[in-house]
């Protein structure tokens, strides 16, 4: 008997955060709960600045989505220098060594008909 499987996780839509909304709904808690409304307020403001520099999970994934793509891009910068690079070198070897042959060759022949009876 196969082992009962878990529904896929869907992750539902979120709403959009709406700050001023969300300041109201925090001065009436913290009214409900017995702070006077000037206090409530004071805290809620209080509470908003402090969290100016807070980013959300959607914050982060995009943040990390650009990563990713400025990694991307500049991998395949490095890969694409690396391999003109490569070629480069193979390319200056190649004519190295063929300067090399030739010079061998050429000593080679003026060797055998210096030795060959005129």
């Amino acid at each position: 008997m196969p082992a009962p499987q878990n529904p896929p996780r869907v992750e539902e839509p979120q709403a959009a955060y709406d700050p001023v909304a969300a300041g109201v709904q925090a001065t009436r808690q913290l009214e409900q709960s017995g702070f006077a409304r000037p206090q409530a307020e004071a805290v809620v403001l209080a509470m908003r600045e402090l969290a100016g520099d807070l980013v959300t999970k959607s914050d982060l994934k995009v943040a990390i989505a650009d990563l990713r793509t400025e990694f991307k891009t500049d991998l395949a910068r490095s890969e694409t220098r690396l391999n003109k690079n490569a070629f480069r070198n193979t390319m200056w070897t190649v004519g190295i060594l063929a300067a090399f042959m030739l010079a061998a060759i050429t000593i080679a022949t003026t060797i055998i008909l210096a030795a060959l009876p005129s």
